[in-house]
């Protein structure tokens, strides 16, 4: 064998010998370990999978184990159906709604206030102990559950009459989209009911109301009542939506809507 084989030969082994000590090749991967802390796949029953995500009796393991709000709140529900491996118990439902609640979640919130409120599955109806649930929905933007909390401002029951906290949490709740708020403090302003009357206003609510989420048909007719007898307050509103609509540059979809709702 040359000179040149022999250089030719040993060049070849260290080429081996260098591939081989490369990470990865020639030798098995080395194994990768996964945190302590992370979860094992068994069925969203640890909460492996998203918030929420978990179904049956895997909802219920989750909640009582990890205790996300949607988790919760979905255990909850399974718990006051029962079957499919969940046994009925409203106690440990209305247990899991109040985690639910506790995180944060409105929904729940408003399930427990209504719950209270109602009276259903074993409670005892009580609007005092509906009243923070609704109040932490509220706070949550639920306008359902501002408009709740107006309604039992009116008294009754076990909670007195309050006129400031009725206008308070209507005037939330038609913020916030809930047309029959805004209908209820329109009147409020008409009549002057606990006050001056405030005809400004009255428009003004009446105005919110035709243009909310959750409008109510007789808030618009009212409105086009309001403009059929030339109210300027409510001509002004109405040629406002009219001018967005028939904009060219950037007509706004929301302003023609409003207008069918006031022909």
């Amino acid at each position: 064998m040359g000179f040149s084989s022999v250089s030719t030969t040993l060049f070849a082994a260290a080429s081996l010998f260098a591939v081989a000590a490369l990470p990865g090749c020639g030798a098995p991967p080395k194994k990768v370990h996964a945190p302590e802390n992370a979860p094992v796949e068994t069925g969203a029953a640890d909460g492996s999978l998203p918030d929420g995500e978990c179904t049956g009796a895997a909802c219920v393991s989750a909640c009582e184990k990890v205790g996300r709000p949607l988790d919760c709140l979905a255990s909850a529900h399974a718990q006051f159906e029962g079957g499919e491996g969940v046994v009925k118990s409203a106690p440990k439902a209305i247990a899991a709604l109040e985690k639910s609640c506790t995180g944060n979640d409105s929904e729940a919130c408003m399930e427990l206030a209504r719950l209270n409120k109602d009276g259903t599955e074993g409670v005892k109806a009580s609007a005092a102990k509906a009243v923070p649930f609704f109040e932490k929905a509220c706070t949550a933007k639920d306008r359902n559950a501002c408009y709740e909390l107006g309604e039992i401002y009116v008294g009754g029951g076990d909670v007195a009459e309050d006129a400031n906290n009725y206008i308070k949490f209507h005037t939330l709740g038609c913020d916030l989209g809930r047309g029959q708020s805004c209908d209820l403090l329109a009147k409020r302003a008409e009549n002057g009911t606990g006050g001056k009357k405030d005809h400004a206003a009255a428009i003004a609510f009446l105005v919110k109301g035709c243009s909310a989420i959750d409008f109510q048909a007789p808030t618009c007719a009212s409105l086009k009542e309001a403009v059929t007898k030339k109210d300027k307050l409510a001509q002004k509103a109405v040629e406002a939506w009219k001018k967005g609509c028939e904009s060219k540059d950037a007509k706004d979809e929301k302003a023609c809507e409003y207008l069918t709702r006031i022909k």
